[in-house]
């Protein structure tokens, strides 16, 4: 009666909250695109030489939010990861995580806009690893997904990192921590002398 009891009142496994599954075709190599998440919450192409949004973060600083659309992978736990890396230093900053893609049009599945954690998050600003400014300059991101059966595939591009917030208090924010030569506590704002983007 004893056992009975105990078996009873224990708790369900918990359901995977990943029902995709494998998305594509088995036998061929697994493949991605590149996308960005945008401050208004659309989701759009990354572009060879083209802008990639800096965005501020629940947690402050600016980071680009790289996605992506994925064919011939396994959609539950892959790993993602973004860097942003500066081709004159050879320095970089990256971010990693494990992640459930959502699916997408046209057979694909990957990062969505409802859901910023299916997204790297590249933290790049406050600057203090790049001698350059972040913005209006030329870097390489780079994207990896792999998925939990160990399929890989990767994406290199160069991009130009913009402000992308329009409102005059953040665009200042964004040109002051993302600048070369940032202190952190230095004050930035619209009244700071720092709109320009500074020295």
């Amino acid at each position: 009666m004893l056992v009975a009891v105990l078996v009873t009142g224990c708790p369900k496994d918990p359901v995977d909250p990943c029902q995709l599954g494998f998305i594509g075709d088995k036998s061929a190599p697994p493949s991605i695109e590149v996308v960005y998440l945008y401050a208004d919450g659309t989701v759009r192409p990354a572009l060879e030489g083209g802008e990639a949004p800096l965005i501020e973060p629940p947690q402050g600083g600016r980071v680009i939010f790289a996605g992506i659309r994925a064919r011939n992978v396994d959609a539950c736990a892959a790993t993602l990861s973004g860097a942003l890396r500066d081709t004159q230093s050879n320095r970089v900053m990256l971010d990693q995580r494990t992640t459930n893609l959502v699916a997408q049009d046209g057979g694909s599945a990957g990062s969505t806009g409802d859901e910023a954690s299916t997204f790297a998050n590249v933290p790049v600003c406050p600057n203090q690893w790049s001698e350059r400014d972040i913005f209006d300059l030329e870097y390489q991101l780079e994207i990896t997904l792999t998925d939990r059966g160990g399929r890989r595939a990767m994406k290199s591009l160069k991009v130009r990192p913009f402000c992308s917030e329009p409102e005059a208090s953040k665009l200042a924010e964004c040109r002051c921590i993302c600048k070369r030569g940032y202190v952190l506590g230095e004050p930035c704002g619209v009244d700071g002398g720092v709109a320009d983007g500074g020295p």
